[in-house]
């Protein structure tokens, strides 16, 4: 018997529930309840205007985009959220009334926590998104046979020309958008227009946070890098203690950062700063003194001393010596 295929005048849009949809190839899910469905419905209220159902989410392209049909209602009932349709085009009635088009797929915006959180178009297309979608008109059947008896002048079919494969394709999510999920910590069926308000509300407090968020960073910084001289200093002093170390190399051994600084206070030995022991003065021979041995060239290097510094060193060392 042949199913009559006729363009409804309603028809259920989100199951109350768990949803499951697949998009860009991946799966994901959703949560519609009765507070979702009041929050579609009140969002849909605030815009004062129909709802357009368009072709294959033609109206995301941002290209000419016919409607199909227009839904002036949004309304609860114990399945779900009902979509009431104020009327069908007469291209899209042609479409449903052949079987041609079965299927609508809504454009939903989800929250951070994956609720449906605003609903921007509703679209005829044949590959829905959304799992287990019932059909808006019959099970396909055979075309009921023309009352003339005359079969049907393909010159009398509707013109495609403007459904290409490329319209017919589900939305995909830019690279902008992405990163707004990213940003905004959601993630969307789609987004557009209708969440416009929502993601300028939430950019816009995060430019208003942005200003303390830098101030606590910097400051962070500051501690950080308070700590870092602290340590440094700390090391400087046990080396300084040990001998390792003398005032003079302090500028330049400051310099280095935290973990070489650890390095070189670890590796270098105790009294490395002091030159070797002098001959009691009686030991001590009149003439002038040589030039530095390899070993006394060496510690200078270590101590970051030119020769002539270790020299000079020496000699107030020499003299200490003497006056005591």
């Amino acid at each position: 018997m042949e199913t009559e295929r006729t363009p409804p005048k309603s028809f259920l849009l989100l199951k109350f529930g768990g949803n499951v949809y697949t998009k860009d190839g991946k799966e994901g899910a959703f949560e519609f309840d009765d507070a979702c469905a009041d929050a579609l419905i009140a969002e849909f209220e605030s815009r004062s205007r129909d709802l357009v159902i368009d072709f294959e989410h033609a109206t995301l392209s941002g290209r000419e985009a016919p409607a199909a049909g227009w839904i002036d209602r949004l309304e609860k009932d114990a399945e779900g959220l009902r979509a009431h349709v104020k009327y069908w085009t007469d291209k899209a009635e042609e479409y449903l009334s052949r079987g041609e088009y079965r299927y609508f797929s809504p454009t939903i915006i989800l929250g951070g926590d994956k609720r449906a959180a605003a609903l921007h178009s509703v679209a005829l297309t044949n590959h829905p998104a959304l799992h287990g979608v019932d059909a808006l008109v019959a099970n396909d059947t055979a075309p009921a046979p023309d009352p003339g008896g005359e079969k049907q002048n393909l010159s009398d079919m509707p013109d495609r020309s403007d459904m290409s494969d490329e319209k017919r394709k589900e939305p995909t999510m830019t690279e902008t958008e992405k990163a707004l999920c990213k940003l905004l910590g959601e993630e969307t069926l789609a987004l557009t227009d209708a969440a416009d308000t929502e993601i300028a509300r939430r950019l816009a407090a995060l430019a208003d946070e942005l200003p303390t968020l830098r101030e606590k960073a910097a400051k962070c910084d500051e501690l950080q890098a308070a700590e870092v001289e602290k340590r440094k200093l700390e090391l400087f002093d046990r080396g300084v203690k040990r001998g390792a170390f003398c005032n003079a190399q302090k500028t330049t051994l400051l310099k280095l950062s935290l973990a070489d600084l650890e390095e070189h206070e670890k590796n270098t030995p105790d009294n490395a700063a002091l030159p070797p022991p002098l001959p009691r003065p009686e030991e001590e021979r009149t003439d002038t003194p040589e030039a530095l041995t390899d070993e006394e060239k060496k510690i200078a290097a270590k101590m970051g001393l030119t020769d002539a510094q270790f020299a000079e060193i020496k000699k107030q060392f020499c003299a200490k010596e003497e006056n005591e």
